[in-house]
């Protein structure tokens, strides 16, 4: 999976196919996360493009990190 990383922003972005997870999975895992992470959710034709903004000042590793972990509830 490739993350997009801004620090200064404090933000994630990233893309998983449509194919493999319906839109239900990805408003569940950013369910799971919204303590620590809002989630910004927009369509192409193939893939949820996904932007997760942290609600806590994080640095790469961890922008990194919560993208993992959000890819993992899926």
């Amino acid at each position: 999976m490739r993350f997009s990383v801004a620090p200064n922003v404090g933000e994630v972005s990233f893309s998983v196919p449509k194919k493999l997870h319906a839109l239900e999975l990805v408003q569940g895992a950013a369910h799971v996360l919204s303590d620590r992470a809002t989630a910004f959710v927009d369509e192409s034709r193939t893939d949820w493009k996904l932007t997760l903004s942290a609600k806590a000042a994080a640095d790469r590793a961890g922008l990194e990190a919560l993208g993992r972990e959000f890819v993992d509830e899926l």
